[in-house]
């Protein structure tokens, strides 16, 4: 493990502070992915095999939140067979951009014209 990238993930996001080291580098490693997905640097879809609990659905908010930054007008869709990650991910991103940019949808979810609400800008 690179514990200069997990003192930085930890810097960066410190509500983050009760991930284990390894689930900091994991999380790191999905964050880059994304990143370097939206820069060019890979040629997507990545497809990164982690265990549950390693850090997947954090590093994903990361990178989210990370290309947001450099790349605000990007469109994001997050997709997860679990309607308990789509309200994590929903809640952690609300929480830094505001549910005016931020949809989520599951078999549960009020919303009924998806099709008209991802043609208004939001990030999925």
């Amino acid at each position: 493990m690179n514990l200069e990238a997990i003192t930085r993930r930890r810097k960066q996001h410190p509500e983050c502070s009760y991930l284990s080291d390894w689930q900091t580098y994991s999380a790191g490693i999905v964050a880059t992915s994304i990143h370097n997905l939206i820069c060019g640097m890979e040629n997507g879809p990545v497809y990164i095999p982690m265990p549950t609990g390693s850090g997947k659905t954090t590093g994903a908010i990361w990178g989210i939140l990370d290309v947001l930054k450099d790349y605000p007008d990007t469109r994001i869709c997050f997709l997860t067979p679990y309607q308990k990650s789509v309200n994590s991910v929903f809640s952690a991103l609300s929480e830094k951009l505001s549910e005016e940019v931020v949809g989520h949808y599951h078999s549960d979810s009020q919303t009924f014209d998806k099709t008209q609400e991802l043609g208004s800008g939001l990030i999925d």
